[in-house]
């Protein structure tokens, strides 16, 4: 698999997406869905996502793990109208298992409907990821703790969507790219992927 053909596939997926999901369309852009992409086909195991709204993105995974032959899961945290965000998140429950219908994904997908607010107990623990996608509350409070929570899970990859926000790209800057055992690994679209460390170093001795 070379890692740039990945990319172009899931870039490529953005307009069938939007032709084929019955209900709304993927919150993102052609190149963020090109980075999921890439991440799924560099990695073995389950994915992690954090804010699904639609499922355009938790189902551009799903067709990049078919694309490179790639098990597991992916698991959707999202409690659509149980959190207090005043935005369309709040009301798409109905229309997003209208779409995992329509694509046949229901084994596929595993949706904890809980919120991931500061101070209570995160919905999901004691588990590996390969990979994860944070696009959940878009406060500061709430993807610091995204972050703080979802970087012991993963051992690949973790992206954040809408980075060019301020509160987004405060965490990133200034708390996940200080941690030493992640690093920056590409930005594309509205997204920025940190990779692990000893992940990448692993990887690039096993193929010397």
């Amino acid at each position: 698999m070379i890692l740039k053909d990945a990319f172009y596939f899931g870039s490529n997926l953005y307009d069938p997406l939007i032709r084929e999901m019955p209900d709304g369309k993927p919150i993102c852009d052609k190149k963020d869905i090109g980075l999921i992409a890439q991440m799924i086909c560099d990695t073995e195991g389950d994915h992690l996502e954090v804010g699904t709204a639609y499922g355009g993105t938790l189902f551009a995974a799903i067709k990049a793990m078919e694309y490179c032959n790639r098990k597991g899961k992916v698991v959707s945290i999202e409690p659509f109208g149980e959190d207090i965000r005043n935005t369309l998140h709040k009301a798409v429950e109905k229309e997003f298992w209208n779409n995992v219908k329509h694509f046949g994904y229901a084994d596929r997908i595993e949706h904890i409907k809980k919120n991931t607010r500061p101070g209570s107990e995160y919905p999901i623990k004691n588990r590996r990821f390969a990979t994860a996608f944070i696009d959940g509350d878009h406060s500061f409070e709430y993807v610091l703790n995204d972050w703080n929570n979802i970087k012991n899970m993963v051992d690949c990859y973790i992206m954040f969507h809408d980075y060019r926000k301020p509160a987004i790209k405060d965490v990133v800057d200034t708390y996940a790219i200080m941690d030493n055992r992640w690093r920056v690994g590409a930005t594309e679209g509205w997204s920025v992927v940190l990779e692990n460390k000893q992940w990448i170093l692993q990887k690039t001795n096993s193929s010397n």
